[in-house]
This record gives C-alpha cells, sequence and structure tokens, in this order.
C-alpha cells in the first residue's frame, strides 16, 4: 500500500494476570485518508490496538510506524494523534470554545490568534458556532460528540482515533451522527482508525473493515467484500445474520450436486457452508442452478421493511428475510410446509478454523 500513515507491524500486548485481552503479532497499515474500522465482540482486542496506536499502552513486541517514523517508544503527547472517547471526556468547567481549543493551548507553538481563527473554522465545519459559549451539561448528546469531534479534528492529527464513539446516543442520532462523521471524514481527507462492535457503523462508513477475533485480525477488506465474501465464520457471523452449516451436516444428495457446479476439491469436510437470509428464497419456483428443498415454517417476525421467517429441515435449520410491500401480503403462516432454493452463485465455502488460532 502506497501512503501508509499508520502501521503495526508484528505488534503484541498481554495484560498482566489476565488470559485474554491483548494481542498476538497484529499486522495492520492505514493509508493517508482511509478509514478502516476495528470490529469484533468485545474482549478482542479493538481497544487495546487503538490504545497502543495511541501510545497509552506500550507494546510488547513489534513495531509502530506514523507517518513513516517509528513510534513504537515515543509517548502519546509526541504522536500528533487524536483520540475521540466513548464518553467524550469534555472539561465540564470549560465552554464549547475553550474545549475544542484545548488541545492547541498545550501546543506551545501555535499563537493565540492562530488558535482562536482555527477554532472558529472547525466550529463553523460542525456546526457549532451557536453552541459556543454554553458548557457540555447545556448540551445533547449529539452535539456533545459534534464537540469531541471538533477537539479532535482542530489539532490536525495525522490520524484521528475513535473508541465507539457513537454507542452513547439512541439509534437515529447515531444513524445521523455516522453519516456526518462520514461527510466530515472525506472533506478533511482524514486517516481514521475507528472501533465498534456495530456491524452497521462499520458497514457504512468505512474503507475497509478488520475482523477481530482473539486478538488477531481474521480478515480485512471492502465492507462488501467481507459481506458477501467471507472466507471465515466468524467474519460472517460478526458481518451480518448468516446461515451457517458444517459441510459434515449438509445433505450428500446437495454436496454433490454443489460439489460439480463448482471444482471437484472445493468442499473439505472440514469447512462450512454459508448463506445470507436475503439469498434464501420462497418462491414456488426456483431459478436454475439452485439447491431446492422444502421446509416447515417455525416463526414469523415482522419488521417493518421485511419478515424473518425461521425454517425447519430435517438436517438443519435457517433463517430467511422477506421484503415486505405495501400490496401484498406474506403467503405463508407458522406450521406451513413451502418450497424453498438458494443459488450456487449465493452461497460461500467458509474455511475450517482462522488466522493466529482465532475461533
Amino acid at each position: 500500500m502506497s501512503d501508509i500513515q499508520v502501521e503495526l507491524k508484528d505488534v503484541s500486548f498481554k495484560y498482566d494476570g489476565t488470559a485474554r485481552g491483548g494481542i498476538d503479532r497484529l499486522n495492520l497499515q492505514i493509508g493517508k485518508g482511509e478509514f478502516v474500522s476495528l470490529l469484533g465482540q468485545s474482549g478482542c482486542g479493538k481497544t487495546t490496538t487503538l490504545k497502543l496506536v495511541a501510545g497509552l499502552l506500550n507494546a510488547s513486541t513489534g513495531k509502530i510506524s506514523v507517518n513513516g517514523t517509528d513510534v513504537t517508544r515515543v509517548g502519546p503527547e509526541k504522536r500528533n494523534i487524536s483520540m475521540v472517547f466513548q464518553n467524550y471526556a469534555l472539561f465540564p468547567h470549560m465552554d464549547v470554545f475553550e474545549n475544542v481549543g484545548f488541545g492547541l493551548k498545550m501546543k506551545q507553538d501555535v499563537p493565540l490568534a492562530e488558535r482562536k481563527a482555527r477554532v472558529e473554522n472547525v466550529l463553523d465545519l460542525i456546526g457549532l458556532q451557536d453552541f459556543k459559549h454554553k458548557h457540555p451539561k447545556e448540551l445533547s448528546g449529539g452535539q456533545q460528540q459534534r464537540v469531541g469531534l471538533a477537539r479532535a479534528i482542530v489539532t490536525e492529527p495525522d490520524v484521528m482515533l475513535l473508541d465507539e464513539p457513537l454507542s452513547n446516543l439512541d439509534a437515529q442520532l447515531r444513524e445521523n451522527m455516522c453519516v456526518e462523521l462520514m461527510n466530515l471524514q472525506r472533506k478533511l481527507k482524514l486517516s481514521v482508525l475507528y472501533v465498534t462492535h456495530d456491524r452497521a457503523e462499520a458497514l457504512s462508513m468505512s474503507n475497509r473493515i478488520a475482523v477481530m477475533d482473539g486478538g488477531c485480525i481474521v480478515e480485512i477488506d471492502s465492507p462488501n467484500r467481507l459481506y458477501r465474501y467471507p472466507e471465515y465464520v466468524v467474519t460472517a457471523k460478526t458481518l451480518g445474520e448468516a446461515n451457517v452449516w458444517p459441510i459434515a451436516n449438509f445433505p450428500n444428495t446437495c454436496l454433490s450436486t454443489m460439489s460439480s457446479e463448482w471444482a471437484p476439491d472445493a468442499l473439505s469436510r472440514g469447512d462450512s457452508l454459508m448463506v445470507r437470509p436475503e439469498d434464501v428464497s420462497l418462491r414456488g419456483t426456483a431459478a436454475e442452478g439452485a439447491v431446492q428443498l422444502k421446509a416447515e415454517v417455525v416463526s414469523i417476525v415482522y419488521r417493518g421493511d421485511q419478515y424473518r421467517i425461521g425454517l425447519e429441515l430435517p438436517d438443519f435449520n435457517l433463517k430467511a428475510l422477506c421484503t415486505t410491500r405495501a400490496d401484498t401480503e406474506l403467503q405463508v403462516a407458522v406450521g406451513d410446509t413451502v418450497p424453498i432454493s438458494v443459488e450456487y452463485r449465493n452461497i460461500r465455502v467458509l474455511r475450517a478454523g482462522s488466522p493466529g488460532g482465532a475461533r
């Protein structure tokens, strides 16, 4: 990758007295102007990785570089990195203007006039001019989050780190802030490392997503590639709802047909098959090149824009998602036996295990 802004090379870290929570020989590159998300469950190493880049933790082994400079043993105050925290970490005794300008105030080489001008520019950019004399307790959650972002941006960092910054907001505000943050990052060409356990945030904002598990990066790629073509079970389940079956549990008649559709050696008994629920069809007629089965409907959950349908077969269960339309009603009911089909092109083979021993 050219124009690398941040690089972690074989970085490891372990917390004292604990068996989990560290990272193991992690490698990651972030390009200039790139938005990379670390996505995974609690304890997988996301925030630890962020703290290592920030200099809040010291790597046990490996090398961390920012803008081509080795910062592995450099303190956080000398890394030109900004961080936005989950709880915003605003100073309650300072107004918005003072909070945003605090980082610049700590830099002795920024004259007062320049500091004020840069704060004013950022307040304009983020839409906080009308609130600059208010204190944090007078602001909504979304406004406080904007103050945190403004404070991070005003110092013109080499990279901006965000640790689940939207998790305390309600669903609608979180969605709105995703759009604002994405637009801001692209407008300013910021290099961003973003930690989240919310796949919707990662999918909507990222240039690339690094799926983490057990202190390792399992896979890293574009959101679309990871969602549609995952290599490992943990990736498939982390990025969205997935029907996953060990190949050993799948009907042999289907396996033989599928093997002839793909390369003869495409299927290994240690691997799994994956189908996204939206790729399961309940139509009466199936397209050519599809697995065709019959299943019993065991549950129907209405979600407004779609139905989530639970299906039971002799050898396994699966989920289907059907889009709702104003002019049609769902034609199945719990207890019905219905024909289902899945096109071969929508079936993925997931490899056994995962890199670094992650499960």
